[in-house]
């Protein structure tokens, strides 16, 4: 695995995470064969309200790093989440499907990065793949199937899947504004 610590720069995915984000960079293929331009990474330290009794971090606490992950990496791909929400109308992008392969454990002050990418569109949904790593160890593998959702139109109680505007897919597909 290449050297994933140089050149990173302070971002703030949520206030209590000490997160750093690392330029995109590389390249994926999604599914459908079209090339991802690249990947985001996203690290953090393991914090002691992240884990478990055993001190190990507890594993909804992945997922909350897969989501954070997401927001670094639509950041990165210069379509920061709050701005896109308010420009496009959206009611979120909720989680329909997820996973993750647990390969290894962490714990209370590891260091873990998270490398992100879309990794396939449809049409109203899109998968994003997940590895974090410790240092060279492999801890998890994982995804996460997000819906864009406007709301409903006949009642603002209710979400309603829309089809992801084909200038937010470029986005991934091209290299991201610095």
């Amino acid at each position: 695995m290449p050297d994933m610590h140089a050149g990173f720069t302070q971002t703030s995915v949520l206030a209590h995470d000490i997160g750093h984000a690392v330029p995109a960079t590389g390249a994926a293929a999604n599914v459908q064969g079209a090339a991802v331009s690249f990947k985001a990474r996203y690290r953090a330290r393991v914090q002691w309200g992240d884990c478990d009794a055993a001190r190990r971090m507890f594993y909804p606490n992945y997922f909350r790093m897969f989501d954070n992950s997401t927001h670094n990496l639509f950041e990165q791909a210069g379509l920061p989440l709050p701005a896109l929400f308010a420009e496009r109308g959206l009611a979120g992008l909720p989680i329909v499907d997820a996973q993750a392969i647990f390969k290894a454990s962490c714990g209370w002050g590891d260091w873990i990065e998270v490398e992100s990418h879309v990794a396939e569109w449809r049409r109203s949904s899109f998968t994003v793949r997940h590895r974090m790593w410790r240092d060279e160890t492999l801890l998890v593998e994982g995804y996460e199937v997000r819906v864009w959702a406007t709301p409903h139109p006949d009642d603002p109680t209710r979400i309603k899947a829309e089809l992801v505007p084909a200038e937010v897919k470029a986005r991934f597909d091209a290299e991201p504004d610095a």
